[in-house]
């Protein structure tokens, strides 16, 4: 589990732990443009897919805040395997917006799992909607490359693949 106290003495954490009632607060709570690329793509509840993703994903975390010692899940994020090609890794990453209250957290973890998960995989890659224009930006920083936009999902709207290779 990782720490990091705020300026109010809340504290900021990363948990391999984590309940049922923890993952539909995430749900409840999405970020809208989430949500919206899980409808546009998949045509599922959101929480049901957040469910899925944490099912298939051998890595997967809880982003948490702390307060006067109750705990806020804020996001999950993890990553499972291609189902036909192992060497290909699938990152994922939902949250709520309170998130983005914390960039220099989030974006010191995102850049931890990059490294932990470039040693198993030669290549990660996802889709993101075109007008992800915060997730794209966080991407582009990470190091990830775009594909141009192409039709992708159950309702053929445009996505961008991403991807990054050793």
């Amino acid at each position: 589990m990782f720490n990091l106290k705020t300026a109010n003495e809340d504290r900021l954490g990363v948990s391999l732990g984590f309940d049922q009632q923890m993952v539909e607060f995430v749900g409840e709570r999405m970020r809208t443009r989430d949500v919206r690329e899980i409808q546009l793509a998949t045509g599922m509840d959101q929480t049901m897919v957040l469910q899925e993703s944490l099912r298939v994903s051998w890595w997967k975390r809880m982003f948490y805040l702390e307060r006067k010692r109750v705990i806020y899940p804020l996001a999950f994020g993890g990553i499972s395997t291609h189902p036909e090609e192992e060497w290909i890794g699938i990152p994922w990453f939902l949250a709520t917006p309170q998130i983005e209250e914390y960039p220099v957290f989030l974006m010191k973890q995102m850049k931890e799992a990059m490294a932990l998960h470039s040693q198993r995989y030669g290549r990660m890659e996802n889709y993101v909607h075109v007008e992800n224009e915060p997730s794209i930006k966080l991407l582009t920083h990470l190091g990830f490359t775009f594909e141009d936009p192409a039709p992708w999902g159950v309702q053929g709207a445009l996505y961008r693949k991403f991807h990054w290779s050793k």
